[in-house]
C-alpha cells in the first residue's frame, strides 16, 4: 500500500498548524542534546524578532518566558507537508501491517529527499524521525476508537487497552521482559 504525497493530501487547517508548529519547537527541545553544533541549533530556532503569526502565537501561549521554542520557518515547512501525510494515511494506517515506524520515515526521505533546512549538519532525518514517532503514538491512542467498526476482524481491537498496545507494537516493538525488576520483586514470608 502506498502512502499518498504531500501534494496528494488535505491541507491543514489553522488549529492543526499551531499544533504542528508547537510540536516542532517541543522536537527541537528534545533533539536539543543531540544536535551538537550551536550553530545548527540557533539556525532551527525562530529569530527573536520573527513576523511569522505562529510565532507570534507562541509568544501569547508562553506563561513561562522561555518554555516554548519558536522554529524556523524552515522546519514547520518540513514537518507540514509531513503531517499533512499523516493526516491523509491515518484510515491505512491499521491494515497497513508492522514497521510502520520505517515505512512512514522512508516515505519521507523519498518525498523529502531535495528539502534542506541549511544547517551545516544533517538534522533533517532526525526531526521527522521524531515528529513520526510522536504522531504515531497519538494515532495508537485514537485509533482504537476511530476505526474498531471499520476493521475486519475488530475483536482484535476490541478494548481501548489491547488496541492500543497491538498498534503500538506493531511499529515499535518492545523486548518482553522480567515484569518486576530487581528493584520491585516479590519476597516470601
Amino acid at each position: 500500500m502506498e502512502l499518498p504525497t504531500p501534494d496528494a493530501s488535505v491541507e491543514l487547517t489553522r488549529h492543526l498548524q499551531f499544533v504542528v508548529y508547537r510540536m516542532a519547537g517541543y522536537i527541537l527541545h528534545v533533539l536539543k542534546k543531540s544536535i551538537k553544533c550551536a550553530e545548527c541549533y540557533q539556525r532551527l530556532q525562530a529569530p527573536e524578532d520573527s513576523d511569522n503569526p505562529l510565532a507570534q502565537f507562541i509568544d501569547l501561549t508562553d506563561y513561562s518566558p522561555g518554555a516554548q521554542i519558536k522554529v524556523s520557518s524552515e522546519v514547520y515547512k518540513l514537518l507540514s507537508p509531513v503531517e499533512r501525510v499523516m493526516w491523509a494515511a491515518k484510515s491505512q494506517v491499521i491494515t497497513m501491517g508492522g514497521g510502520l515506524r520505517e515505512k512512514f520515515i522512508a516515505h519521507f526521505e523519498r518525498v523529502l529527499a531535495d528539502y534542506s533546512l541549511g544547517t551545516c549538519h544533517p538534522t533533517k532525518d532526525k526531526i521527522v524521525a521524531r515528529y513520526v514517532k510522536m504522531r504515531l503514538l497519538q494515532m495508537s491512542k485514537n485509533l482504537n476508537k476511530d476505526f474498531v467498526s471499520d476493521v475486519h476482524g475488530a475483536a482484535a481491537f476490541g478494548s481501548r487497552t489491547m488496541g492500543g498496545g497491538l498498534l503500538t507494537e506493531r511499529y515499535a516493538p518492545r523486548a518482553r521482559g522480567k515484569i518486576f525488576s530487581r528493584h520491585c520483586s516479590i519476597q516470601r514470608l
